[in-house]
């Protein structure tokens, strides 16, 4: 199953990769044909068509400004793609050494931890109240099975599928 959801996740990657790409081309494609436009309307001396130059232009900017923010939605979902490609065993090595920093770190590299763990942590006096975890723990901690470590540290994980 995890093979699948790679190669699923891999797919997806390269297809956003095209789609990047060719919205790359299509806003500087858009571009130049901006700077043609302003360019012939320099040389124009009709207004009527002054006009009609200038509304083609301000539409033209709209639609970049559009093509934009999805280029820049692909690229954020492309790099939480990328940041999913953690497996579970990688995250209990890294969770166990980020349990050995914790313990045996000064107050820098614990806030760096905690920093790279999580994205908002609500607290009051004694204690914290809620958080907010960044991928790819978010991703790993609400996968479609349940994992129960049996001791401590992470020796006897044993999986239990929903």
């Amino acid at each position: 199953m995890m093979t699948k959801r790679r190669a699923k996740v891999g797919q997806t990657k390269r297809t956003l990769e095209a789609e990047i790409r060719q919205s790359d081309i299509r806003i500087k494609d858009m571009h130049q044909t901006i700077d043609n436009a302003s360019l012939k309307l320099i040389s124009v001396k009709s207004e009527i068509v002054k006009n009609s130059l200038e509304k083609q232009i301000d539409q033209m900017q709209i639609k970049i400004e559009t093509m934009e923010t999805e280029l820049a939605k692909k690229k954020q979902h492309k790099k939480e793609l990328e940041s999913i490609e953690m497996t579970w065993e990688k995250f209990v090595n890294t969770t166990k050494n980020i349990a050995n920093i914790l313990k045996n770190g000064d107050k820098h590299q614990k806030d760096a931890i905690v920093r790279i763990i999580f994205v908002n942590i609500l607290v009051n006096k004694d204690k914290v109240v809620k958080y907010d975890l960044r991928e790819p723990f978010l991703t790993l901690l609400n996968r479609n099975s349940d994992s129960v470590v049996l001791n401590g540290r992470g020796a006897g994980i044993r999986t239990l599928s929903k």
